[in-house]
């Protein structure tokens, strides 16, 4: 067993066992802080959960039931709970706790789950206050709209969508995020510099 502890902060941790084929997640450790109206199994009695995981289940080709498991009393190294057979369930049931919450449990989770695949640290080096992160391939990445919001172009228009098409060797897909080439970084802010040298011209002209 690889168990890690995921600390959003002091009040909000949960056990992550980190496996081969993905990631176990403690979920009652996860809704804690948040009260009994937010145990799990309030979640999993909404339509929205009960579609997400019945619909897993059927791509995954197995039963609703080894998507989750509950373990009561002392099972070894791992804590009692409700647990999440697949990191994807954490994820949204993270974001039903609480949206502000979710993205820390995203990054947490994402970063624990490119470590045990890679067996090594994420990477150190970082680009204009952008922290890299080591992906599969064994080359640096970079979350593309944190590299977007930290250069100053908007998250918001529809370019953000093309570019992924336009340079496809320079954008990564992984657990439903786009990363960025450090060459690709390099390039947006090199077309972030002219754009303002060129503004500066017209305000002369």
């Amino acid at each position: 067993m690889n168990i890690q502890i995921a600390k959003v902060d002091k009040m909000h941790q949960f056990a992550v066992n980190l496996m081969d084929s993905g990631a176990e997640v403690n979920l009652t450790q996860m809704a804690k802080p948040f009260g009994k109206a937010k145990q799990p199994i309030q979640w999993l009695r909404t339509e929205e959960a009960k579609s997400y995981i019945k619909t897993l289940s059927e791509v995954q080709k197995c039963s609703s039931g080894d998507l989750l498991i509950v373990r009561k009393g002392n099972f070894g190294e791992l804590p009692q709970g409700t647990w999440a057979n697949d990191y994807r369930i954490a994820l949204r049931f993270a974001q039903w706790l609480s949206p502000e919450f979710s993205i820390a449990v995203d990054e947490i989770v994402l970063n624990l789950l490119v470590k045990n695949q890679n067996r090594r640290a994420i990477a150190p080096e970082s680009m204009f206050g952008v922290q890299g992160v080591m992906l599969f391939d064994g080359y640096t990445w970079y979350p593309y709209t944190h590299v977007l919001r930290a250069l100053g172009y908007s998250t918001q228009s529809g370019s953000i969508y093309n570019r992924p098409k336009r340079h496809p060797s320079h954008f990564y897909r992984f657990m439903d995020r786009w990363f960025v080439s450090d060459d690709y970084v390099a390039m947006l802010k090199k077309r972030k510099e002219l754009e303002t040298e060129q503004k500066q011209l017209e305000l002369f002209m």
